[in-house]
């Protein structure tokens, strides 16, 4: 198929294509090298770090600056209350389920109608 065969609207469209497929791309490298250098093993780090290895140093350093994302999060009492309702919910919902199940069962077994 040649360009001149192809819709009008797709000449228009497939800049963004190619621009989300390059952000996906890019997304995809640092995402990987996130986890990389979050799972790295602390104690090789460190070992390397005092053998002389540059990378482990800046390593070593960089990992032991909080970030944004290690940042607890605390629940306030009014999202506990709120949290403990829906459990309540939930409970007395599967409760109500089972005892529907129950009831169906003995009504059949019983032979009650």
């Amino acid at each position: 198929m040649s360009l001149d065969q192809l819709p009008p609207w797709f000449m228009s469209i497939w800049p963004a294509f190619a621009v989300s497929g390059v952000c996906l791309l890019m997304e995809m490298f640092f995402a990987a090298a996130e986890l990389s250098v979050i799972s790295a093993d602390r104690i090789a780090v460190r070992k390397d770090a005092e053998a002389g290895q540059r990378s482990a140093r800046l390593l070593e350093r960089h990992l032991a600056v909080p970030v944004l994302a290690a940042v607890p999060s605390y629940a306030v009492p009014r999202e506990r209350r709120n949290d403990r309702a829906r459990y309540a919910l939930a409970i007395l919902l599967m409760l109500g389920v089972f005892a529907a199940y129950a009831l169906t069962y003995w009504i059949r077994t019983a032979k009650v109608l």
